[in-house]
Formats: structure tokens, C-alpha cells, sequence
């Protein structure tokens, strides 16, 4: 029957039809929340990318310790495929976040230029050397125009922050996240650490022995296993707000949208009761209202897709990235939370209508 296709009912109510689907693209508030939530941790995890072939070794804190670190690494420089160098001071610095408060990222300091060729050489970076001194800064493309900063440009110290000398941005490299590395001037001291980088071993096989040198020696170790335990720890709680928010939300979408279901449905009982008194069994009836729910859903859920991507790739180059800020497109928690939403509206609005239309007797119209 044509009449009792899902798409006829859509096409001949078209109006009242976009009415409900634009409820169903309201669920993705919540993917838009959850890409909001996460861009810290997003940033840090593109961020601490340098970590699948570098590490940082450093003491605790007495003298028991260096010398725990000397022999630290003094068997990393025997290791093969394992190449070590010493860290220069390193300042600390802080950027923008899209959450509209300040936060640290990963910084690394060379003792010489060299060493930097070094390390880009290992972790396939591209740089134009030719201006690289003792006091230099290098950022990525993202993270220098969060500063404010071009080329040229000297690096001032802001509130909270702690700058060890003068630096520089003498060159621009190509990062999506906030890296920063310094060319140490060698006026701050001695920074009693160690830079590993894997020069020849496999990132698993790295993770592993650094993992390994954590467990053999008193030394605190740096690689991407504790700054993920670091970030998770830091950031978990956010998640949690999140997915309380998501459950808050959930519950009055599904309250407000069925409210508003139950007006279009109600003034078709006399067309479900007519199908029930010419036959129409009870399970094609609960299909019908199922597949023209499904079917709204579905185009709700794909026009919800495009406005929010196409939304976020114009905030993003008309306002974000110019200010060195970025909001990702995707993210698992987002995913989520959008598909709990949508299901918490569905799966009631197809249980409540379908009960509502099966009662529906021809005698009473």
C-alpha cells in the first residue's frame, strides 16, 4: 500500500514533518558539547606525539637520585637505537584554550642547535635552521599565532608563566598542536635531565625500554605512557560534567519531544483505526509508526551532520584558527553522547506512539 509507506506519509506532511525532524537534529548540542569538552585533551594528546620517539629522563629530587640518573644514562648511551642527549633549561608557558582560560603544553630545550637537528632529524621534522641561535624559540604554525607571535618576534614572559632568559621566534614549523622548543642559552644554569630519543628502535619497542628504565632505576621517566596517565587524571573530571550534562539533556529532549509527537499522532488515531478495521495486523502497524520515526530520525541525524561540519569548519577558519585555536571535528565522547540523546528521544517515542495508535477503535470516530 503507497499509503502506508513511512517516505508517503513524509512527503504528503511536509511542513509538520520538518517540524519534528529538526527536533532530532537538537541531539547534536550534545556532539557539539562533547568536541567542546575534549579540546584540551585533544590538543595534548597532538601534542604529545613527540613522545612516540622521545623521552625525557630527570632525578626525583636528592643526590641518591642523580646518581641514579648518571647510571641511567650511562646505560641508554650504550643502548642501541637509543640516541641521548642532555636537556637545556626549559621555560614554561602558557596558551589560550578554546575554553577560554590558559594551560601549559609540552616544552623541550636543546643546549645547542645541533641537538635540535638532531631530535628533528629522529622525529621527521621540518625546520629552516638557518636562523636557529642560542636563544631561539621554535613553535608550531598553531601555537605561534595563539601567542600573537611572528617571526622575529621576542617571546615575553605573561602572568603565570616562567621565561629562563631572552628568547626569540627564529622559526615556524609545521604542528597542528603547541609544541614549543628552545635553543638554551646556557645563562640559566644546568638542567640535570636527559632527552632519549628512539634513533633506530620501533616506537613499541621504545615504549618499552623506557618503560623498562622507570622500573630498573630510581629516575622519573617522561614518555607518552605517563602523560597519558597525567592528562587523564587532570582532565577526567571534565568528562564526567560532561556525561552528566548529556544525561540531563537527554531526559528533556525526550520529554519535550515527545510532548510533541503525541499532538501529530493524536489526530491520526482515526486513520490507525481504519487500518486496524480492514485488517491491518498489529506488528505492520508498530512498523509503520517505527519506520516513519526511523525515517525522520535518519534525515534529521544526516541535515544535523552537515549544518554542525559545515558549522565548525567556518567557525574554525573565520575565527579559531586565525587566533591559533582549533575545535576538532570528531571525538568518541561526542559520538556518544549524540547517539545516547537520540536513542533516549527514539526508542520512547516508539514504544509511546505505537501503543497510542493500537488503541485506536473505529467505533469511537
Amino acid at each position: 500500500m503507497k499509503s502506508f509507506s513511512p517516505l508517503y506519509y513524509i512527503r504528503e506532511n511536509r511542513l509538520r514533518s520538518v517540524l519534528l525532524i529538526s527536533m532530532f537534529v537538537l541531539s547534536y548540542i550534545a556532539w557539539l558539547g562533547g568536541l567542546y569538552v575534549t579540546n584540551i585533551s585533544d590538543m595534548l594528546d597532538i601534542s604529545m606525539e613527540i613522545f612516540d620517539k622521545c623521552a625525557v629522563i630527570y632525578p626525583f629530587s636528592d643526590e641518591d637520585d642523580w646518581e641514579e640518573l648518571d647510571k641511567a644514562e650511562k646505560a641508554a648511551e650504550k643502548e642501541e637505537g637509543v640516541t641521548v642527549m642532555q636537556q637545556g633549561v626549559v621555560s614554561s608557558i602558557m596558551f589560550q584554550s578554546i575554553m577560554a582560560y590558559k594551560t601549559g603544553f609540552f616544552g623541550t630545550s636543546f643546549c645547542s642547535v645541533e641537538d635540535f637537528k638532531e631530535y628533528c632529524r629522529v622525529q621527521g621534522i621540518s625546520c629552516d635552521f638557518s636562523r636557529l641561535k642560542a636563544g631561539s624559540v621554535i613553535m608550531g604554525g598553531l601555537a605561534a599565532k595563539n601567542r600573537g607571535m611572528k617571526t622575529g618576534d621576542k617571546l615575553i614572559e605573561e602572568e603565570g608563566e616562567n621565561i629562563y632568559g631572552s628568547y626569540t621566534l627564529d622559526a615556524v614549523i609545521d604542528s597542528l598542536g603547541y609544541a614549543v622548543y628552545y635553543i638554551d642559552q646556557g645563562k640559566n644554569g644546568t638542567n640535570y635531565s636527559y632527552i632519549l630519543l628512539a634513533d633506530g628502535m620501533s616506537e613499541q619497542e621504545f615504549a618499552k625500554y623506557t618503560k623498562s628504565m622507570g622500573e630498573e632505576f630510581s629516575i622519573q621517566v617522561i614518555n607518552k605512557e605517563y602523560c597519558k596517565d597525567m592528562i587523564s587524571r587532570q582532565l577526567n573530571s571534565l568528562n564526567y560534567i560532561y556525561i552528566f550534562i548529556v544525561i540531563l539533556l537527554a531526559v528533556v529532549m525526550a520529554v519535550t519531544i515527545n510532548a510533541a509527537f503525541v499532538g501529530m499522532y493524536q489526530h491520526r488515531e482515526p486513520e490507525f483505526a481504519i487500518y486496524r478495521a480492514i485488517g491491518i495486523s498489529k506488528w505492520q502497524i508498530i512498523g509503520k509508526v517505527t519506520g516513519e520515526l526511523l525515517l525522520m530520525d535518519i534525515i534529521g541525524v544526516l541535515t544535523g551532520g552537515v549544518i554542525l561540519f559545515t558549522g565548525v569548519y567556518l567557525f574554525n577558519n573565520l575565527y579559531l584558527l586565525p587566533r591559533g585555536l582549533v575545535l576538532f571535528y570528531y571525538h568518541p565522547l561526542a559520538l556518544g553522547g549524540m547517539l545516547f540523546c537520540n536513542l533516549m528521544v527514539l526508542i520512547p517515542l516508539i514504544l509511546t506512539r505505537s501503543r497510542q495508535l493500537l488503541r485506536a477503535d473505529v467505533c469511537e470516530y
